[in-house]
């Protein structure tokens, strides 16, 4: 230990200032490297969870429709009620087709067919049978006949909302292959 007690204080200086200076390079790569990692695992959590959150959306926007037409035949004849189911319904109808577009843009492999079986149905059978349910409704058809007349459009929407339970177990499932 002689030989640094004969150094002279400014080498001392230097030799500790470059060895804490080594120090602080060190730590602040390594707590970049930490951000990067955290970063990228953070991107591939978002781009697993969000279509599921869009799905999540478009299901709820779905059932709201389904209740908002229950409703419209139940409110057969009462125009300003009808009036503003159309609003909703039209709306939940705009927030369903919005996120399963969205929603389409992630989906991989062989499930494409499960979203169109499911845009195909709402489109083709469920829209519309909503459409003239309100129309019977606002034309003061009886609710009875009206709800009578909604069995092939509940239907073709119990197998929209099993489809769309397949798309969330499906996408929760890559989730779950993500945090792995």
């Amino acid at each position: 230990m002689n030989w640094f007690k004969n150094i002279k204080i400014a080498k001392k200086l230097l030799v500790s200032f470059a060895c804490v200076l080594f120090l602080a390079i060190t730590i602040g790569i390594v707590g970049i490297v930490g951000l990067m990692s955290m970063s990228r695992a953070s991107n591939e959590l978002y781009s697993a969870a969000s279509p599921l959150y869009e799905m999540s959306i478009a299901m709820a926007g779905f059932q709201k429709a389904r209740t908002y037409v229950t409703e419209a035949a139940l409110y057969a004849g009462d125009s300003e009620a009808l009036r503003e189911l159309e609003i909703e319904l039209h709306g939940a109808f705009d927030e369903f087709t919005a996120n399963m577009d969205t929603y389409r843009e992630s989906i991989t492999g062989g499930y494409q067919a499960i979203w169109d079986d499911i845009m195909r149905s709402f489109n083709g059978v469920v829209k519309p049978g909503m459409e003239t349910v309100l129309s019977d409704a606002k034309a003061g058809r009886d609710p009875y006949e009206i709800m009578l007349d909604m069995e092939a459009m509940d239907a073709a929407s119990d197998v929209i909302s099993d489809d769309l339970i397949t798309l969330i177990n499906i996408r929760d499932g890559a989730m779950d292959n993500t945090n792995t």
